[in-house]
Formats: C-alpha cells, sequence, structure tokens
C-alpha cells in the first residue's frame, strides 16, 4: 500500500542518540498519570493532561513548583480555568521563555532563554521522513542574562547534586556526547553545511525485510497490547456527546493557520498580515438563521465560558459546526474547552 514508500506514510529510525532521560526515580504505576499506563511505559514520560489535576487535588503526590520551558500550557492546554486554578496553587512557578506569555505572566520567576540564532543546534529529520542530520551554528552572542535551555537544567541539576547527570561544560561537550551512538562528529557537521545522512533514504518498504514494531510484526488491527492493559483491543468508535438546545453546535478547536505554530509567530509583522484575528467558522445556512454577517463580531459561549472574536461565513465546514483557531491570546479556545472527552490511552482530548 502507501506505508514506508516515496510521497506515502514513510518509516525512519529516529537518531540514535545518548539518552538524558533519567528513568526510574518514580515508578511507572505510582507517577503523574499512571491511569495511562502504556503512555507512559512506552513514551517514558507522564501525559501532561493529569498534572493540573495532580497540583490541584495532591494526588498521587503533592507537585508544589513547576518549570515551564518554551510552552505556554495556560493558552494551549484545554480547559484553561482550570490550568490556571493549578498554577495558582503552586508554590514556585519558574518560566524560561523568549516572550512575556500567558504562562510567564504567572511566574515567580521569569528567566530568558537563548533564541535559536543565538546558539547552536542539532536537527534530525526523520520524523519528516528524511535520515538527515543538521547542525545549525550561532549567528550571534545571547544577551548576559539569556542561557541556552540545556543550561538551566544543568546548572540547576549541580546545585541540587545531580553534577553526575551533567559532564559537560560547554555546548560542544554535550552535543559530542549526544551524537556519540551516531559515529558522527562536531567536525564532520561543521564541514557538511548541508547535513550528514546517516540512513539510507531510498531503502523503502523496510517492513518486508524487518517487519513493523508490534508483537506480531504486522500492520495490527487487533491489538494484543491494548488487550493486555485492559483497553479494547479494536478500533471502537464512541459517538461525541449530542448537541443540546442550549449549545446546538459542536465546536471543533483544533484550527491552524499556515501563518502560526500553536500560540507562537504572532508578534511577527508579515505573518500577522496572513492571519491578522482569530475567527470562528460558521456555515452560510446556521449564520443565516442566527443573522451573522461575514466578519461581525460574535460571542461563543459553551458551558465553561465565551469568547469574542469575529465570524467567517464558509461553506468548508458541516451546517452544525463551529471552528475555532487555536493558540491566540486575545481569543483563547481553550476558555471553552474541557478535559473530557479524552483518549482512554494517552489522557489527551
Amino acid at each position: 500500500g502507501n506505508l514506508d514508500i516515496p510521497g506515502g506514510d514513510t518509516y525512519d529510525s529516529p537518531l540514535p542518540q545518548t539518552s538524558l532521560r533519567v528513568k526510574g526515580r518514580v515508578a511507572v504505576d505510582e507517577a503523574i498519570g499512571a491511569q495511562y499506563p502504556i503512555f507512559n511505559k512506552f513514551v517514558s514520560e507522564t501525559s501532561a493532561m493529569p498534572v493540573a489535576d495532580a497540583i490541584i487535588t495532591g494526588e498521587p503526590y503533592p507537585v508544589k513548583a513547576l518549570i515551564v520551558q518554551g510552552c505556554n500550557p495556560l493558552l494551549t492546554w484545554p480547559d484553561s480555568h482550570k490550568a490556571r486554578q493549578a498554577f495558582e496553587q503552586l508554590d514556585l512557578l519558574v518560566v524560561s521563555d523568549l516572550f512575556m506569555t500567558e504562562t510567564a505572566k504567572m511566574a515567580d520567576i521569569f528567566l530568558p532563554a537563548a533564541a535559536f540564532l543565538e546558539k547552536k543546534g542539532i536537527m534530525d529529520y526523520a520524523t519528516k521522513g528524511i535520515p538527515l542530520i543538521i547542525m545549525g551554528q550561532k549567528a550571534v552572542e545571547p544577551p548576559p542574562d539569556c542561557k541556552e535551555d540545556w543550561q538551566l537544567w544543568s546548572e540547576l541539576g549541580k546545585k541540587m547534586g545531580y553534577a553526575d547527570y551533567f559532564p559537560w561544560q560547554d555546548t560542544d561537550e554535550l552535543f559530542a556526547y549526544l551524537l556519540k551512538p551516531t559515529g558522527i562528529t562536531l567536525e564532520q557537521l561543521e564541514q557538511n553545511p548541508g547535513g550528514i545522512f546517516y540512513g539510507d533514504y531510498d531503502h523503502r518498504r523496510k517492513y518486508e525485510e524487518e517487519g513493523f514494531n508490534t508483537p506480531s510484526g504486522k500492520v495490527e488491527i487487533f491489538s494484543p497490547t491494548l488487550a493486555a492493559y485492559g483497553y479494547d483491543p479494536l478500533p471502537t468508535f464512541i459517538p461525541l456527546e449530542k448537541p443540546s438546545e442550549q449549545y446546538p453546535f459542536t465546536l471543533i478547536s483544533g484550527t491552524r493557520t499556515i501563518a502560526y505554530t500553536h500560540s507562537r509567530y504572532r508578534d511577527i509583522a508579515r505573518l500577522k498580515k496572513l492571519a491578522p484575528q482569530p475567527l470562528v467558522e460558521i456555515n452560510p445556512e446556521p449564520a443565516e438563521k442566527l443573522g451573522i454577517a461575514d466578519s461581525e463580531p460574535v460571542i461563543v459561549e459553551s458551558p465553561k465560558g465565551s469568547i469574542t472574536l469575529k465570524a467567517k461565513i464558509t461553506p468548508d465546514i458541516l451546517p452544525q459546526v463551529l471552528s475555532l483557531q487555536h493558540g491566540w491570546e486575545e481569543a483563547n479556545a481553550n476558555l471553552l474547552t474541557d478535559n473530557e472527552p479524552h483518549d482512554p490511552i494517552s489522557g489527551y482530548p
């Protein structure tokens, strides 16, 4: 079929880097998100969604401090009301970012981060179907108070007595440590600014030789792994909650625009021209019944809250559906959303 072929869904092995994860500090069945054991075990991290509940309830253990780096959960997590309630209960919130985001505004301590042009970086394109690694060179020095992401954790870890986990003195030492399993050196990357292929890009249909990473080695419609953890082993359609008389539309809030990624880039004037404001998309039929004109300000309300933004009337959306763009601070779609329903395996809505 279309698996692992040019133009199809390709499968390339990730770059074999040295892992920086410290596993086993908290047992999987005792960690936050233990109700999602497959996700915790196979991804080796907790789902983000139970974190707010853990802070609020103190279960499975109290969470008193949180470090947020390069993300904006108060805007991008579902149910922003619950996220704010949780963050308000923390004894300490530290945010490291380039901008004063919604989350950064709540921080007890804000740490300015170095931008991508102010540091070296290693990019691995395996997840994009290309077994290629490239080094991005530093263009300018960062301001004196801005640190690279790894420096925050290295300095903090050393202060807490975990110096053995952070043996690097600078970025080059860290990257050399990460690249050791690949056999690729920093010098080789510097000499090849277009990157280095570490796999055979033309080697496709690898499953015919190796099989898939499943117990049977095949694409599994019936999953014995899911069955072993007590989940439904077959794909099963679960219908959505039916709209009510008070809330007759189904809201989808995952719409992206080509100009932005999550809550990023809205401060860039050229991109802002492409998508200058948040919009709610509505089909012409219900728009006419409700007396809504194109570009007219409307209030969108759910049981969780309401936001005001302009309407975009389009036949590209079903009459019973409203679509909100994701990531706008001035019209936060997640003021309307809930954590339920969610995926039973990962916990994500």
